[in-house]
């Protein structure tokens, strides 16, 4: 919740992010098998982090009052035209 209830731009969740967030040295966080295949429950996926990039977008451009474009969303989300489109369809 504190890495994706941020204001602004969306960051992804990752193990590695989350075990900063806790403050876990990498020797520590690989000596502790339960506490990492947790953490990895908890990450997401590429796709699923593009889709909220994306939503963020979208929320952000309507916000400002203006048109949602695919030129727009490219721009805020730094991603390439495929990646939005097949972020769209899933």
């Amino acid at each position: 919740d504190e890495i994706t209830g941020k204001e602004g731009k969306p960051e992804r969740v990752s193990p590695t992010k989350i075990q900063r967030l806790m403050g876990l040295p990498q020797k520590q966080f690989n000596k502790l098998p339960k506490c990492r295949m947790y953490i990895e429950s908890k990450a997401e996926t590429q796709e699923e982090y593009h889709k909220r990039k994306v939503e963020w977008a979208v929320k952000e451009i309507e916000r400002r009052g203006g048109i949602v474009t695919v030129s727009k969303v490219m721009k805020l989300t730094n991603m390439r035209k495929g990646e939005i489109e097949k972020t769209l369809v899933i």
